[in-house]
């Protein structure tokens, strides 16, 4: 689910003003791209605007309790993975990304996303299959972008610094980074929302260590066969998330949590997903899914894992066939 003028990815989103208290402080300016990802996965394709820029703001006394005003929603079957509720239409993503590359360096990627799918008569579904999830919200008819709903002020704080994503409007597209290494590996975070259209909600997560892959990741642009079975091997965190993308359309979405240094993802769940262009990467991941007020949330902290030659695994513009 990143925009950042230093990747290469397809998938644009919505994007919210950002903020760094810091000492000294860090502002952070915004820009606007439907070119390139999120710092989250996961998020809906949108229309390009341009974005307010950064103003600091004063990190908080305290980080507020995990899981306030909000409970834990959804689950997968058997092995899958917790989730998303296998139909819902209310949607909301919000998340932390931290990257190291051996060209890019250290940076540190924000965004969220709240759609409801539901207003323009769609909805959305999570299908689980073994260790995988299957998740698709289809565009509206006419293929133009769904608006985005207003979550209110969302805080994402540590003890040392705070981040702040204020709602610009209901069109605007991209998100923001900072190639300023800010939440590595370990560091705890809180994430609250004040609450507008989507209700308040709050909870904590942790930036997931990083892996390295030692096996061979797809280049941007080959072509990744749904019809054979995709094999890993890594090194360094416990688990690792697979992450497979449509780059325009609506969310569709196949991830699977792998562990143990080594995992498949099989065929019969990369067949869930239709001919198309894709962004593939594999990443650790840490995740909460919530519930506020018939709103399913997904809070997740990412730790890019790095493939050959010091390079983040990620991969756009995949065709999937």
């Amino acid at each position: 689910m990143r925009s950042s003028s230093t990747t290469g990815s397809l998938l644009a989103a919505l994007a919210f003003a950002l903020a760094f208290a810091l000492a000294p402080t860090l502002a952070v300016g915004c820009g606007s791209s439907t070119t390139e990802p999120t710092g989250i996965r996961g998020a809906p394709s949108a229309e390009p605007s341009d974005m307010p820029d950064a103003a600091s703001t004063p990190a908080p006394d305290a980080a507020p309790s995990n899981g306030q005003d909000a409970a834990p929603s959804g689950a997968g079957d058997g092995n899958a993975p917790a989730g998303f509720p296998a139909s819902f239409t209310k949607y909301g993503t919000v998340g932390v990304r931290w990257s190291h590359d051996a060209k890019q360096g250290d940076f540190t990627d924000m965004a969220a996303v709240f759609v409801d799918f539901g207003a323009s008569g769609g909805a959305c579904t999570s299908t689980p299959v073994g260790a995988c999830v299957h998740v698709r919200c289809p565009a509206p008819d006419g293929g133009g972008p769904t608006p985005n709903a207003d979550p209110g002020t969302i805080a994402i704080a540590s003890a040392a610094m705070q981040a702040i994503l204020t709602y610009p409007g209901p069109s605007v597209g991209d998100a923001m980074s900072t190639n300023t290494m800010l939440w590595p590996p370990g560091a705890s975070l809180s994430m609250t929302s004040s609450g507008a259209t989507v209700p308040a909600w709050s909870t904590a997560v942790t930036m997931p260590p990083l892996a390295t892959v030692t096996a061979s990741f797809p280049a941007s642009g080959a072509t990744f066969p749904r019809a054979s079975d995709f094999s890993v091997t890594w090194q360094g965190a416990p688990e690792l998330v697979f992450s497979l993308e449509k780059e325009a359309g609506g969310i569709e979405q196949m991830y699977c949590v792998l562990a143990g240094g080594q995992g498949t993802v099989p065929a019969s769940a990369l067949g869930l997903v239709p001919a198309g262009s894709y962004t593939v990467e594999l990443f650790a991941a840490n995740r909460q899914y919530l519930d506020a007020g018939g709103w399913s949330i997904r809070a997740t902290a990412d730790t890019d894992a790095v493939c050959a030659g010091g390079l983040r695994c990620s991969a756009n513009g995949v065709t999937v066939e």
